[in-house]
Protein backbone atom coordinates (compact mmCIF):
# COMPACT_ATOMS: atom_id res chain seq x y z
CA UNK A 1 0.00 0.00 0.00
CA UNK A 2 1.18 2.97 -0.79
CA UNK A 3 1.65 5.97 1.63
CA UNK A 4 -1.24 8.76 1.11
CA UNK A 5 0.73 12.47 1.41
CA UNK A 6 -1.49 15.67 2.37
CA UNK A 7 0.43 18.59 1.66
CA UNK A 8 0.22 21.34 4.56
CA UNK A 9 1.04 25.05 4.37
CA UNK A 10 2.13 25.29 7.71
CA UNK A 11 4.67 23.75 10.12
CA UNK A 12 7.66 21.73 8.41
CA UNK A 13 6.85 20.54 4.67
CA UNK A 14 9.21 19.31 2.25
CA UNK A 15 9.08 21.17 -1.15
CA UNK A 16 11.85 18.48 -2.42
CA UNK A 17 14.24 16.04 -1.38
CA UNK A 18 16.21 17.77 0.86
CA UNK A 19 14.47 21.22 1.71
CA UNK A 20 12.01 21.99 4.28
CA UNK A 21 9.85 24.88 4.47
CA UNK A 22 9.22 25.64 8.35
CA UNK A 23 6.10 28.12 8.54
CA UNK A 24 4.55 28.97 11.88
CA UNK A 25 1.96 31.80 12.73
CA UNK A 26 2.59 33.79 15.72
CA UNK A 27 0.85 36.96 14.89
CA UNK A 28 1.60 37.99 18.63
CA UNK A 29 5.21 38.29 17.33
CA UNK A 30 7.64 40.63 15.97
CA UNK A 31 10.28 37.68 15.81
CA UNK A 32 10.56 34.00 15.42
CA UNK A 33 13.69 31.90 15.49
CA UNK A 34 13.90 28.22 14.35
CA UNK A 35 16.27 26.09 16.87
CA UNK A 36 16.83 23.04 14.57
CA UNK A 37 19.20 20.33 15.54
CA UNK A 38 20.57 22.93 17.97
CA UNK A 39 21.24 25.70 15.24
CA UNK A 40 18.91 28.43 15.38
CA UNK A 41 17.93 30.46 12.13
CA UNK A 42 16.03 33.46 12.30
CA UNK A 43 12.91 33.36 10.32
CA UNK A 44 11.62 35.81 7.80
CA UNK A 45 8.49 37.98 8.41
CA UNK A 46 5.52 37.33 6.10
CA UNK A 47 2.23 39.13 6.30
CA UNK A 48 -0.49 38.45 8.07
CA UNK A 49 1.54 36.75 11.64
CA UNK A 50 3.30 34.41 9.00
CA UNK A 51 6.85 33.50 9.63
CA UNK A 52 8.94 31.25 7.28
CA UNK A 53 12.11 29.94 6.57
CA UNK A 54 13.50 27.92 4.10
CA UNK A 55 16.33 25.46 4.76
CA UNK A 56 18.56 22.45 2.61
CA UNK A 57 20.34 18.98 3.85
CA UNK A 58 17.27 18.70 6.52
CA UNK A 59 16.74 14.91 7.02
CA UNK A 60 14.03 13.41 8.16
CA UNK A 61 13.90 13.05 12.36
CA UNK A 62 15.23 16.63 12.47
CA UNK A 63 14.26 18.18 16.11
CA UNK A 64 13.14 21.55 15.87
CA UNK A 65 11.31 24.11 17.82
CA UNK A 66 10.38 27.57 17.62
CA UNK A 67 11.92 30.53 19.63
CA UNK A 68 9.62 33.66 20.26
CA UNK A 69 11.25 36.89 21.18
CA UNK A 70 10.66 36.84 25.05
CA UNK A 71 12.91 33.88 24.45
CA UNK A 72 9.91 31.32 24.93
CA UNK A 73 10.62 28.08 23.55
CA UNK A 74 7.64 25.93 21.12
CA UNK A 75 7.47 23.22 19.60
CA UNK A 76 5.33 23.77 16.52
CA UNK A 77 1.66 22.93 16.66
CA UNK A 78 1.38 21.64 13.17
CA UNK A 79 3.83 19.38 13.53
CA UNK A 80 3.60 15.85 12.00
CA UNK A 81 5.59 14.16 15.77
CA UNK A 82 7.07 15.16 18.62
CA UNK A 83 9.82 13.88 20.33
CA UNK A 84 8.64 12.18 24.13
CA UNK A 85 5.71 14.47 25.05
CA UNK A 86 3.58 17.04 23.54
CA UNK A 87 6.03 19.90 25.13
CA UNK A 88 9.06 18.42 23.91
CA UNK A 89 10.58 19.14 20.73
CA UNK A 90 9.22 18.36 17.26
CA UNK A 91 10.12 16.18 14.30
CA UNK A 92 10.51 17.07 10.81
CA UNK A 93 8.60 13.76 8.63
CA UNK A 94 8.43 12.87 5.44
CA UNK A 95 5.01 11.77 4.20
CA UNK A 96 6.63 10.31 1.15
CA UNK A 97 8.72 7.59 2.54
CA UNK A 98 6.60 6.68 5.01
CA UNK A 99 6.54 2.52 4.74
CA UNK A 100 2.59 1.41 5.50
CA UNK A 101 3.55 -1.54 8.18
CA UNK A 102 -0.26 -2.58 8.06
CA UNK A 103 -0.59 -3.87 4.19
CA UNK A 104 -3.82 -5.49 5.27
CA UNK A 105 -6.07 -3.08 6.64
CA UNK A 106 -8.97 -1.74 5.10
CA UNK A 107 -10.93 0.24 7.94
CA UNK A 108 -13.97 -1.30 9.98
CA UNK A 109 -16.32 -3.52 8.36
CA UNK A 110 -19.45 -2.10 7.56
CA UNK A 111 -21.97 -1.73 10.02
CA UNK A 112 -19.41 -1.96 12.66
CA UNK A 113 -18.46 1.41 12.51
CA UNK A 114 -19.45 3.47 15.66
CA UNK A 115 -19.84 7.35 15.77
CA UNK A 116 -18.53 8.82 18.87
CA UNK A 117 -21.28 11.58 18.23
CA UNK A 118 -24.03 9.23 18.88
CA UNK A 119 -21.95 7.68 22.12
CA UNK A 120 -21.70 11.33 23.87
CA UNK A 121 -25.14 12.17 23.45
CA UNK A 122 -25.86 9.36 25.91
CA UNK A 123 -23.94 11.02 28.29
CA UNK A 124 -26.44 12.96 30.64
CA UNK A 125 -25.68 15.36 33.44
CA UNK A 126 -26.70 14.80 36.53
CA UNK A 127 -26.13 15.85 40.03
CA UNK A 128 -22.44 16.91 39.17
CA UNK A 129 -22.10 13.40 37.60
CA UNK A 130 -21.86 12.21 34.56
CA UNK A 131 -23.72 8.63 33.83
CA UNK A 132 -21.89 5.90 32.11
CA UNK A 133 -22.59 5.36 28.53
CA UNK A 134 -24.85 2.76 26.79
CA UNK A 135 -23.47 -0.78 26.93
CA UNK A 136 -23.27 -0.85 22.99
CA UNK A 137 -21.18 2.43 22.90
CA UNK A 138 -17.47 2.01 22.57
CA UNK A 139 -16.32 4.51 24.92
CA UNK A 140 -15.23 2.75 28.37
CA UNK A 141 -17.11 3.39 31.03
CA UNK A 142 -13.86 3.69 33.49
CA UNK A 143 -13.42 7.02 31.30
CA UNK A 144 -16.40 8.75 32.84
CA UNK A 145 -17.22 8.69 36.95
CA UNK A 146 -20.45 7.05 38.03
Amino acid sequence: MNSIFFPKSWGAEYVDDSQVRFRLWASGQNSVTLRLNGEEHEMDQGGDGWFEALLSDVAPGAEYQYMLAEGSVVPDPASRAQKGNVNGPSLVIDPTRYAWQHLYWRGAARGKKRSFKKCMSVLSRRKGRFRPPARNCPISPNLVSP
